[in-house]
């Protein structure tokens, strides 16, 4: 598991524009602020969204005097983080569909993909936004994404469905997980001059169906992808097939995902070592667990976890806490990883007990 040191689309701090010879057709915009809601007991007119997304969620064009399209607001969302997802939806007025078809759609129905369209003062729209201790406090799962469009549910449904596979560079099928913030964040921020193929999650030169595009990453931010327009000489990418460029972000973007769940596991299993401990703190603590592990060929995540854990607790300065050089020694010896690592849990053993740690 490699890591970079900069992974350029984690810390969007600006406003960024792609321009493809006319004008902008890509807005970046990084959503600061962003607060769960609460259970807004005794509140007479409870909030569905947190303030700072009113406007990217359901915000409406601005009236030029001309009857203005309707933006309406869609939520990918995965069954697999929402327990009885199906069932929730069908108990609801919400208009929604399974992304998955047929036989997959039937199978799979509870860990599929679904898409539902949102509306203001919904029970189940707010739950998405709560934070809590209830079951249907939805905020933690991370349930999915959130698109605007001016098409219907059916129309951006078959949209969306043609990103479920792609293929990568040696022609294989791939699964797609973009109703996660990250990954697709990831595909999405690759859009340029050079590459524009990720143009087509929007639409089509000849019609746009998804005008923006809201994640959340790991952090809890939210960025919005707005979409002006779509050159009319962009090519159909019928292929699905992910440019080099594109390959690399997402698989950066895993490589993100496995930290982020590292951090949440510490997190469970250390809440007094992390309670107060910036989340971006905890983040790049383990960013330089997993770079450490890697020099010395320490990769599988267990084990990577294990050694954030150590540095939480015991510092990152741990080498230096051995007066006879045995740990360091161990960290560079060859070998199996797990047998590396029984040898260095047991010398952090000893280093306690001497009074060194």
């Amino acid at each position: 598991m490699q890591i970079d040191d900069d992974d350029w689309w984690t810390d969007l701090g600006h406003k960024a524009r792609k321009d493809f010879g006319r004008k902008p057709v890509i807005e970046i915009d990084v959503l600061e602020g962003v607060e769960p809601l609460d259970a807004q007991f005794g509140v007479t007119l409870p909030r569905t969204v947190p303030v700072t997304l009113q406007e990217p969620l359901f915000g409406q064009p601005a009236d030029s005097g001309q009857d203005p399209d309707v933006l309406y607001t869609y939520a990918v969302l995965d069954a697999a983080k929402i327990l009885g997802l199906p069932e929730l939806l069908e108990n609801t007025d919400l208009d929604h569909d399974c992304l998955f078809q047929g036989t997959a759609a039937e199978e799979l129905r509870h860990a599929a993909p679904w898409i539902v369209k949102l509306e203001e003062n919904n029970r189940f729209t707010r739950a998405l936004f709560t934070k809590g201790s209830g079951p249907r406090d939805l905020w933690d799962s991370d349930p999915g994404i959130f698109c605007r469009s001016k098409h219907t549910l059916d129309d951006v449904r078959k949209h969306l469905r043609k990103f479920t596979k792609v293929r990568d560079g040696h022609g294989r099928w791939l699964y797609f997980r973009f109703w996660e913030g990250v990954p697709l964040r990831a595909y999405l921020d690759t859009v340029s001059l050079e590459h524009p193929a990720s143009l087509s999650f929007y639409g089509t030169a000849e019609r746009l169906l998804i005008d923006a595009v809201l994640t959340r990453d790991y952090a809890g931010r939210f960025v919005k992808h707005h979409c002006q327009a779509i050159p009319d000489t962009l090519e159909s990418n019928a292929s699905g097939r992910l440019t080099s460029v594109q390959e690399q972000a997402l698989a950066t973007a895993m490589e993100e995902r496995r930290r982020a769940e590292i951090a949440r596991a510490m997190q469970k299993g250390f809440p007094s070592e992390t309670e107060g401990l910036p989340y971006e703190d905890l983040l790049r603590l383990v960013a330089e667990s997993v770079h450490w592990a890697g020099v010395r060929g320490i990769r599988m995540v267990r084990h990577v976890h294990l050694i954030a854990c150590w540095r939480l607790i015991y510092g990152s300065s741990i080498e230096t806490r051995d007066p006879d050089g045995v740990f360091a020694a161990l960290g560079q010896s060859p070998g199996d990883e797990g047998t590396k690592i029984k040898q260095m849990g047991a010398r952090l053993s000893d280093l306690h007990k001497l009074g060194h740690l």
